[in-house]
């Protein structure tokens, strides 16, 4: 199947209704599109090292053939990481450019700091920084995705790897390394504040 095909399905396994796969990259989609006006959440899957992959197979099953240009390169050298740490950085900025989006997920298959943290670190920072009062911030990935990721807590706690990383971003974000049965990644969950009243 391609990739229209598997991402229908996956909508169909969520009951999720009013899906329209739109066929072309997410950097050239603009946001004042009319089409995406009713658009509230938007799920980033940007490019990766694919460092946290262990099933190959599995991955071509949920991904369609779209992955294999990827997968038939093999490991990602460390020196390609700038390329995908930039391809991140400008899809989840564009993602959280979209003005009726209320809920941003970042996620990657990677165990690359750079890939991940460091990308959300960047844009944490800006967002703190903006002159216009960004209304997203970055918030705790949901406990219902913690839950039915790490079914057993105990087994998989080891495996949340934090080191380096700064409390305020891996309070929130969750990081999982591989193991023969799982395969590593890492989410984040960015959130539309409510507007404060200016009286």
């Amino acid at each position: 199947p391609d990739a229209t095909e598997i991402q229908l399905a996956k909508s169909d396994t969520l009951n999720a209704s009013n899906v329209h796969i739109v066929n072309e990259p997410f950097l050239q989609s603009s946001c004042k599109d009319k089409m995406f006006k009713g658009v509230r959440g938007i799920l980033c899957n940007p490019p990766s090292s694919l460092s946290g992959v262990v099933d190959i197979v599995e991955l071509v099953v949920e991904e369609g053939e779209k992955i294999l240009p990827a997968v038939a390169k093999g490991p990602c050298d460390t020196a390609q990481l700038p390329r995908y740490v930039t391809a991140q950085y400008l899809t989840l900025k564009h993602a959280l450019s979209f003005p009726k989006v209320t809920s941003v997920v970042f996620f990657t298959r990677s165990i690359h700091l750079q890939e991940s943290e460091h990308v959300i670190r960047k844009v944490v920072d800006e967002l703190s920084e903006s002159s216009d009062d960004s209304p997203f911030r970055l918030v705790p990935v949901d406990s219902a995705v913690r839950e039915s990721v790490l079914t057993n807590e105990s087994f998989y706690q080891p495996l949340v790897n934090m080191k380096n990383v700064p409390p305020e971003i891996s309070s929130k974000c969750l990081r999982v390394m591989p193991t023969a049965e799982l395969g590593g990644f890492f989410v984040a969950t960015f959130q539309r504040m409510a507007v404060k009243s200016s009286t």
